[in-house]
């Protein structure tokens, strides 16, 4: 914008959002592309207002203002903030098979869904135990790996399931 000779200020945004990318406008109903979050209505103010379209993204401010914003607007002006997500959502991406760590936790730790199987015994200790070729019901579980890479069996504490924390890991 031209206002004379003089460049108008320049700003920086450094808000926190909440949004969800659109796959779809049915009326009133926007359905979400991100996994796991259903359709929703919003009101037709709303659609009149902002005539949001496929592809741009739901925004919720801090303040509980709703707007929306074209894909390459806000993918050039906000990033995924690591560690926003609660242990519920987690567990919920978890049982999809992703792999999600605390914010906080070193890179090489994260934690993952080990699908129940049934195998047979043929090493030990468990020969010794439970006896070679013995049929064994493995149930599903979630494990840990750890810095050094080693996996085993993750019980979350109360700080874990509190936690707001979560990011999925690649």
């Amino acid at each position: 914008m031209d206002r004379g000779s003089t460049e108008m200020p320049r700003y920086e945004c450094f808000k926190k959002v909440w949004a969800l990318k659109i796959a779809d406008i049915d009326g009133v109903m926007i359905a979400p592309s991100d996994e796991g979050y259903a359709p929703f209505a919003v009101s037709a103010e709303y659609i009149e207002k902002h005539k949001p379209q496929v592809g741009g993204y739901y925004v919720v401010y801090q303040d509980g203002y709703r707007s929306y914003s074209p894909a390459e607007a806000f993918e050039q002006g906000y990033v995924p903030l690591k560690g926003s997500m609660s242990f519920s959502r987690a567990m919920q991406l978890i049982d999809r098979g992703k792999r999600l760590a605390r914010y906080g936790w070193d890179d090489r730790v994260f934690v993952f869904l080990v699908a129940g199987s049934t195998f047979k015994v043929n090493r030990e200790p468990l020969t010794s135990i439970l006896g070679d070729g013995t049929e064994v019901s493995y149930r599903a579980h979630i494990d840990i790996r750890h810095i050094d890479g080693s996996i085993a069996v993750w019980a979350p504490s109360q700080t874990d399931m509190a936690a707001q924390d979560w990011h999925e890991v690649e």
